[in-house]
């Protein structure tokens, strides 16, 4: 049972050949991933990426600026219906190299982006030129003479309800003159001031905290009067915003190329991968090695195929580990039981010399949720609605992975929502055939509560053995007895206050079961070390599983209560039915997403709190083999 609560058996490998050889073996790395790479810590020279690297860098940050280009200009339909071409075959690092530098589609498509970028400045600038016409339209004015050895003209935005402070603010200043004009909605119902006054005045300092926006009278595109200006302006946008809209049509068009894009990118990186691994090798003479770590179970498959494609012309040598050194952390288990992984990953990797756990999560998450949340109906609706979720997340990301945990939850919240008799708070087994099958939350919860505290001993029990296990392998035995002086304490502890409280065993051995307990607990003190602030917790976590009733059983009578108070029907007339109909569902909704939420939390708190603090040391480093997934490339 060990083994198989066990992660994947590593072994540290070093691999040395020939370096005639070494871009043959780093390609069969490359496309097998069985080797996590790893720095040698043997005193000989470094090997390097060859002077291709840059150029291949180079070469990648073109194409992929051309891909976003493309994709940026392209609609969701396109892509999809573009993203099923079949695979490029792939290229030698010449041949990619030549063919990259002279590929028409990424010149084409870097020069029309820097186009259109360029084009929407000065479409701003033409914007800017434009509001600033329309402002000023109406008033005499010639822009291009507004520059004068003994006169400056400012302008100044004023927002309407501070419009006549500032006009006061103005009379400050000597021989001035001032045009004050209105403006629409467009301009956010403020007043446009032009002022002109002797150059060389200081009038900022007037206007205080008003807060009034100056506006750039020198800008560009400002020329002769405001109707000249705005009619100029208003042609050339439109002139550009074609121009722009030519060059994203090009940019669309090169959608067809996208796929070519695309093989060419995962093959520029698979070359980039290739060379840049080549710092972490060593070299000697016309040698070059190799370390890292491997399945051991693959071993001999690893093997068998480095003879093959060397002729026999390598050396594998299987390597102890160092003291600090740590194997990495690889996990095999069937593909619907990943999103476990994945969160085990989020929480904390377990480590490669310790019991993983996830085993044990798999099983009793569900379990859990289930009997918290123990109804058909809101099992039903929560299945439905959480593989909707799973249709437009990330597959690699949080929320997706999340949401697979919560389907096989909602299938545990169905099963148990039989057995239990529950379908939106009414019992309709005996409908379906099925009698009183099961069990009942109000007349069995006595029953229910014992079994929760039951499962709660167990698997804190469980948790203990573990971190015997744990300790013993990592040379602590003191510590690791104490996890067995742990579970005994829980024990007798049990049949001590069963005895006492419950009569369930002799007054006697309830005496004997007690003092047992009390040693136990004292050899647990004193053998834990640092660990032993944990004993409190030997009794308080068993029974931390009785909350599995309190939840399960809160959800069940408030779903009772709904459909009592709430079941709507005819015999008051449609209106009332329909606000009762209404009021039914939203308080069923309500109760469902209170159970869910609680069948989560608690279900994760359980596990990881009262279970995994029991032996879980965590911070594993994952398995990372050198390998490209291909998906545009043969």
């Amino acid at each position: 049972m060990v083994d198989l609560l066990r992660t994947e058996r590593m072994e540290k490998v070093r691999m040395l050949f020939s370096d005639r050889l070494k871009d043959k073996v780093i390609s069969y790395l490359h496309e097998n991933g069985f080797l996590d790479i790893r720095k040698s810590r043997l005193e000989l020279e470094d090997d390097a990426p060859s002077f291709e690297l840059n150029e291949l860098s180079e070469l990648l940050i073109r194409v992929d600026g051309a891909i976003e280009t493309i994709e940026k200009f392209s609609n969701k339909k396109e892509k999809k219906a573009d993203n099923n071409f079949r695979p490029y075959k792939k290229l030698s690092r010449k041949e990619l190299i030549e063919k990259a530098k002279r590929l028409k589609t990424v010149e084409k498509a870097l020069k029309l982006n820097e186009l259109i970028k360029e084009e929407e400045s000065n479409i701003e600038s033409l914007k800017k030129a434009l509001n600033i016409g329309l402002m000023f339209q109406g008033i005499m004015i010639n822009f291009s003479k507004l520059d004068s050895d003994y006169i400056s003209y400012k302008a100044y935005l004023v927002s309407r309800n501070k419009a006549e402070q500032f006009s006061n603010a103005l009379k400050k200043i000597e021989n001035a003159e001032v045009i004050k004009k209105e403006l629409d909605e467009r301009f956010g119902k403020k007043v446009l001031f032009f002022i002109a006054y002797e150059k060389g005045m200081e009038i900022e300092s007037i206007f205080g905290n008003i807060g009034a926006e100056e506006l750039d009278l020198k800008a560009k595109h400002l020329e002769k009067d405001p109707d000249y200006v705005v009619e100029k302006c208003s042609r050339e946008i439109d002139k550009i915003k074609n121009k722009i809209k030519e060059a994203e049509n090009s940019i669309k068009r090169m959608q067809k190329n996208l796929g070519e894009l695309l093989a060419y990118r995962e093959m520029l990186e698979i070359e980039i991968e290739r060379e840049s691994v080549k710092s972490n090798f060593k070299k000697t003479g016309y040698v070059f090695l190799v370390e890292g770590w491997i399945p051991k179970k693959d071993a001999e498959k690893i093997k068998n195929g480095l003879d093959k494609i060397t002729n026999g012309e390598f050396e594998l040598e299987v390597l102890e580990k160092e003291k600090d050194e740590l194997a990495p952390t690889l996990t095999n288990r069937p593909k619907f039981l990943k999103p476990f992984d994945y969160m085990m990953e989020f929480y904390s990797i377990p480590r490669s010399d310790e019991i993983d756990p996830t085993w044990i999560f798999i099983i009793s998450f569900p379990i859990f949720y289930g009997l918290m949340l123990s109804d058909v109906g809101y099992g039903i609706a929560s299945l439905i609605f959480v593989t909707w979720i799973t249709r437009f997340t990330n597959p690699e990301g949080l929320v997706y992975n999340a949401a697979k945990i919560w389907q096989i939850a909602a299938i545990s919240s169905i099963f148990f929502g039989v057995l239990s008799n529950q379908y939106f708070g009414y019992q309709l087994n005996k409908y379906i055939g099925l009698g009183n099958f099961g069990f009942d939350w109000l007349k069995d919860a006595t029953t229910i509560l014992l079994a929760t505290i039951l499962f709660g001993v167990a698997q804190v029990s469980l948790g203990l053995f573990f971190g015997f296990i744990n300790k013993w392998d990592h040379g602590e035995k003191i510590v690791a007895i104490s996890k067995i002086t742990s579970i005994l304490t829980i024990f007798t502890g049990i049949f001590a206050v069963g005895g006492f409280f419950f009569h369930i065993i002799s007054a006697s051995l309830t005496i004997y079961f007690g003092i047992a307990a009390i040693a136990f607990l004292v050899a647990t003190a004193l053998m834990s070390g640092i660990e032993a602030a944990e004993i409190t917790n030997l009794m308080t976590h068993p029974l931390s599983y009785a909350r599995i009733l309190g939840f399960g059983m809160s959800s069940v009578i408030i779903a009772m209560l709904i459909d009592q108070a709430f079941t709507p029907t005819l015999s008051h007339g449609i209106i009332i039915f329909l606000l009762l109909l209404i009021l039914f569902i939203l308080l069923h909704f309500m109760n469902m997403i209170l159970g869910i939420f609680e069948g989560i939390v608690q279900g994760v708190r359980l596990n990881f709190v009262e279970f995994f603090s029991k032996f879980y040391i965590g911070g594993g480093i994952k398995f990372k083999p050198f390998y490209y997934k291909k998906k545009y490339v043969k």
